[in-house]
């Protein structure tokens, strides 16, 4: 049963083609676009896109399984900041958020507004590392 709701979510995943408009305006708390991505719009995944992939997330029992679902449906979907709040909220453990964001941060359709994922976790220090690993240099 697992296995089917995991390969139902990656197909849902790869299937999402559609970019889903945001409403007008910012959303509370987001930065406007920087100059140089200004040409690019946001485009997220959709409410209920996220919605099947949270819930698969939350069915699965292991650790690495949730990850390598979630890790697989930021490369192929067109995945914001504020999707990846719910996302992140599905794993236990702040090392595991980390470790997640810090892949995520690559395939985000508006990585400027990152600052939005502070309270995502229990200790200050690991949002701290976060933002070191994305403002170090590019690899």
């Amino acid at each position: 049963m697992i296995m089917k709701k995991i390969l139902f979510t990656l197909a849902m995943c790869l299937s999402v083609a559609v970019a889903y408009p945001q409403p007008p305006g910012q959303a509370h708390g987001q930065r406007e676009m920087p100059p140089h991505h200004r040409q690019q719009r946001k485009i997220c995944a959709g409410e209920e896109n996220i919605g099947i992939i949270v819930e698969t997330l939350n069915s699965l029992s292991f650790t690495e399984q949730k990850m390598n679902v979630a890790k697989m449906c930021v490369q192929v979907m067109p995945i914001c900041t504020n999707d990846l709040k719910l996302i992140v909220a599905t794993f236990e453990f702040d090392n595991d958020r980390l470790e997640y964001l810090k892949f995520a941060h690559d395939y985000v359709t508006d990585p400027w507004n990152y600052h939005l994922l502070s309270d995502s976790f229990s200790f200050s220090t690991n949002y701290n590392a976060l933002m070191n690993h994305i403002s170090g240099p590019r690899r």
